[in-house]
């Protein structure tokens, strides 16, 4: 969790959250800065690595730790993830493609998330629908695409 306002409202967030941690038997820690820096900077930079499937989420703000936990769960404790607490969107990254995208997808559908693929083999993108959650614009969506390709050459049976 980073807390960025006032100083002594940070202290007392910090002091909060770590006494909360401890109740629920996690380990905590707090850093400052260059080193609360560097390590924003490597959770950024550092949940991409070298996996082969990249997600980028949107998340109900109430369902957030859920979402986590689930992910954690369903891919064995090797996916690697960043979630907004202020908006519910972030991004994500799994490990083994063939086991794990159908139930981050499945995950998605239940809770009413969206979840787009962005980084992943072209045979698994072939097999999943990609966009993610498309609401009510799934006619728009069929229009436009019948519009700029009547032929059905691109990308065909898929998304839409």
């Amino acid at each position: 969790v980073k807390f960025a306002t006032i100083p002594e409202s940070i202290d007392l967030q910090s002091a909060q959250l770590l006494e909360i941690g401890k109740s629920l038997g996690l380990k905590g820690g707090i850093w400052q800065g260059t080193q609360a820096e560097h390590l924003w900077s490597s959770i950024q930079t550092g949940i991409w690595g070298t996996t082969p499937i990249g997600c980028k989420l949107g998340v109900r703000l109430t369902a957030t730790l859920d979402t986590i936990a689930t992910l954690d769960r369903e891919t064995a404790n090797t996916a690697k993830g960043v979630i907004h607490l202020n908006s519910g969107i972030g991004a994500c990254a799994l490990g083994d493609a063939k086991t794990h995208c159908p139930p981050a997808q499945s995950i998605a559908s239940i809770w009413g998330l969206y979840i787009r693929f962005f980084k992943a083999p072209v045979e698994i993108k072939q097999q999943l629908d990609v966009w993610g959650y498309r609401g009510n614009s799934v006619p728009l969506m069929q229009q436009i695409k019948q519009q700029f390709d009547p032929a059905d050459i691109l990308n065909p049976r898929r998304c839409f």
